[in-house]
């Protein structure tokens, strides 16, 4: 559905482009904005701590809409993401892959070396 390399740059284009691949695969309103702020959240993430760009694999699978975000980051454990609202764990980060955990059916990261 879509793929594509992005930097800080080229956020605003990418969200545009899931949120459009979102609506044609039929994800309803209010799901299509949590996954398209969930994708958002993410490729932030990965502009952020993880070089500065990465890559999107938006794609359906079955009934499931999934976006696969890669990075040439160190990675991370996923212990680090709060499991309550960043701020209240005592826990200085996380905001935007703790947003992705709470507005996605599944999320996975995976390590790759």
């Amino acid at each position: 559905m879509l793929k594509r390399h992005f930097t800080d740059r080229t956020l605003p284009q990418l969200r545009y482009g899931v949120e459009e691949c979102a609506a044609r695969a039929g994800l309803d309103e209010p799901r299509r904005g949590e996954f398209v702020l969930a994708v958002d959240a993410v490729t932030t993430n990965a502009v952020e701590h993880a070089g500065g760009e990465g890559r999107l694999l938006l794609r359906r699978i079955g009934d499931e809409l999934e976006a696969v975000v890669t990075d040439r980051g160190p990675g991370f454990d996923a212990d680090v993401i709060p499991e309550l609202l960043p701020g209240l764990d005592g826990g200085p980060c996380g905001r935007g892959l703790w947003l992705a955990r709470i507005t996605t059916d599944r999320l996975t990261i995976t390590l790759s070396l």
